[in-house]
């Protein structure tokens, strides 16, 4: 996904605006992006302070930072040019829906690794 013309970061996972064709022959950009999520262990930090930034200045609605070290999902929303307006920190007994899909209900602790034991 390039977001400018020097800065194409490789996100864990991306939804994008349909129809998934049209991706086919051109990269996709801000404008097409949904939801960004990224999954972090050692790259936290680098997600949080460098990545998240980025996709604010970008315009992206919403960004995930599945934080396995933590055990939490962080979820950012109203980009407002450098960073996000709203951010929540959501733990394994949670339920997190994409802006995009507000009907799809999602567990925290179904993306998160499972508990030891």
């Amino acid at each position: 996904m390039r977001l400018f013309p020097d800065t194409e970061p490789q996100p864990d996972i991306v939804l994008l605006r349909p129809p998934e064709a049209r991706y086919w022959q051109l990269k996709a950009g801000p404008a097409d992006a949904l939801l960004v999520v990224e999954v972090s262990d050692t790259s936290y930090r680098f997600d949080r302070q460098v990545k998240v930034p980025i996709y604010a200045r970008a315009g992206i609605p919403e960004v995930w930072i599945v934080d396995l070290t933590r055990e939490v999902v962080e979820v950012f929303r109203e980009p407002d040019g450098r960073s996000y307006a709203s951010v929540q920190r959501l733990e394994r007994g949670a339920i997190v829906s994409p802006a995009a899909l507000r009907d799809a209900a999602i567990v925290v602790a179904e993306i998160l690794p499972p508990l030891p034991g």
